[in-house]
């Protein structure tokens, strides 16, 4: 999505302070990848897994190569791939443990095998600087959880993830609020769904709608303290600012660290001074 407007930038900044402050699923995806342009270079696989490749200890590197001689001389080559696959997940290069997943559901399709490739180029793109890469892991996802949906329609982990990746093209946000709604229709407190909603609200403008899908999740997770940080800035800008301040005031009650607490009251200040 866009970078959240006006004075709260620090507060979305510090939120890894805050010591009580976890993310699920793949939210954080959402504000990082859309903030790319889409006119990007191209991303070669082979070279990402060779600058990998290049930086393994050589006990490693030679536990590689065993990998990769079992997937040119085996006849099940997908638990080789899958195996591969793993050892990079271990590495946290994903955009390389997604292109072995991604080979090994296409060696063995199943909802499983396509499951993990789409949530390893998911974790690629979110954890990814550079924006052919970003958009690269983007696709690859889009259609690994294609595949998932494929086996099973009624899959919502797969759905929430697809949507993910469609809201990052502006001509598919309409088809993502569509499948979004649907994981809601059979899931009502579905987190995942009514996060990503509530960021695609914000992108809108429809600060009311976003106000309402944040204060849910604050109901669901009240001890997140994301949501307080985006509802803060939502009553902000919809001109609220006591209900802005409350917000960031109860951030602060679930706060542990007092470099977060001194943070929250310069944002405080912030908005009061505005």
């Amino acid at each position: 999505m866009k970078g959240i407007k006006g004075p709260l930038l620090l507060g979305i900044i510090i939120l890894s302070c805050c010591s009580i402050l976890f993310v699920k699923g793949y939210k954080s995806s959402v504000k990082k990848v859309a903030t790319r342009q889409r006119n990007v270079g191209t991303f070669d696989e082979k070279v990402a897994e060779q600058t990998v490749i290049n930086s393994l200890p050589e006990g490693i590197k030679k536990h590689v190569d065993l990998l990769e001689a079992e997937v040119k001389s085996s006849s099940s080559s997908a638990s080789a791939y899958m195996a591969l696959a793993s050892l990079y997940d271990s590495l946290k290069a994903w955009p390389v443990s997604g292109s072995y997943y991604f080979k090994a559901a296409l060696a063995a399709p199943s909802e499983d095998s396509w499951l993990r490739a789409g949530k390893a180029y998911i974790q690629a793109a979110r954890n990814a600087t550079d924006s052919a890469e970003i958009f690269f892991c983007i696709g690859k996802a889009t259609e690994s959880f294609e595949k998932v949906l494929s086996f099973n329609e009624s899959n919502l982990d797969a759905k929430n993830s697809l949507a993910l990746c469609l809201a990052q093209n502006p001509s598919q946000i309409m088809l993502a609020v569509k499948m979004l709604r649907e994981v809601l229709a059979t899931d009502s407190n579905n987190v995942q769904a009514t996060f990503t909603l509530g960021m695609l609200a914000i992108q809108s403008g429809q600060m009311d709608k976003a106000a309402d899908r944040f204060e849910k999740l604050r109901r669901l997770e009240p001890y997140n303290t994301e949501y307080y940080y985006y509802l803060a800035d939502i009553y902000n800008q919809l001109g609220k600012k006591e209900k802005a301040v409350m917000m960031l005031e109860e951030c602060k009650a679930l706060t542990k660290e007092q470099k977060a607490k001194n943070k929250i009251d310069d944002l405080i200040k912030e908005i009061q001074n505005n």
